[in-house]
């Protein structure tokens, strides 16, 4: 499994797990062939296609080619995208690598602000410069993550799962600045999945930290 790398970090943010395991009534209801590279045209050529990949993507995810990986789901998505699994789980894998890039971004810009501070004004250019790109790319997994985590919230009726989607769609709005949807998605979740246990105690407590950030940015705003 790919380390998450934490970074110094202004806003409140959660980690998500890069766990991820393939669904075994996939392998038990589908045979599954090679690739041969040309487009699929029927819809079992399209299904055996995409599982192919979602397992292969699984694979390399795990084995730590985080990037290799992801384009293997985004392949399956495309020739399946309404597949509810798949989505969610390239919405985890986005989500995990848009958490280590925005580290990456918050370690280096704290890194630029200490140069600028012992006047190496060219490695603080640097830095700053690669913040911002690590910045960039992290953002746009964050919205990739959502509208994946977005699909899955809206067609997952059983309780647990939908509340694990929220918590996950939660961390994508945090991701993107987006407090207030995350803390009113999980207050959501809470009250209409009534969930117990671990599962429940992850998500007052990430909407405790939530209400924390909010009540931080406030004070400040009023200095």
């Amino acid at each position: 499994m790919v380390e998450t790398r934490e970074g110094t970090r202004t806003r409140t943010r959660t980690a998500t797990g890069a766990g991820l395991v393939i669904a075994a009534a996939i392998g038990a209801t589908m045979a599954l062939g090679g690739c041969n590279g040309a487009e699929p045209k029927s819809p079992e050529e399209r299904t055996k296609t995409a599982v192919q990949s979602y397992k292969e993507g699984v694979s390399l995810y795990n084995e730590g080619k985080r990037d290799q990986g992801i384009e293997k789901l985004r392949d399956a998505t495309r020739l399946q995208p309404d597949y509810t699994l798949l989505r969610k789980d390239l919405g985890t894998m986005l989500l995990d690598r848009a958490l280590q890039r925005d580290g990456a971004s918050i370690q280096l810009q704290y890194e630029a602000d200490i140069a600028k501070r012992e006047n190496r004004a060219q490695e603080a250019a640097d830095k700053e410069k690669r913040g911002s790109e690590f910045a960039a790319l992290a953002r746009a997994d964050f919205m990739e993550a959502r509208d994946n985590f977005e699909f899955v919230y809206d067609r997952w009726p059983q309780p647990d799962e939908r509340a694990n989607a929220a918590y996950n769609l939660a961390q994508a709005y945090t991701g993107l600045g987006q407090f207030k949807r995350a803390r009113d998605l999980l207050e959501e979740a809470i009250e209409a999945a009534q969930p117990t246990g671990p599962l429940r105690e992850k998500l007052e407590r990430t909407l405790a930290l939530l209400k924390e950030a909010a009540l931080r940015e406030e004070r400040l705003g009023q200095r």
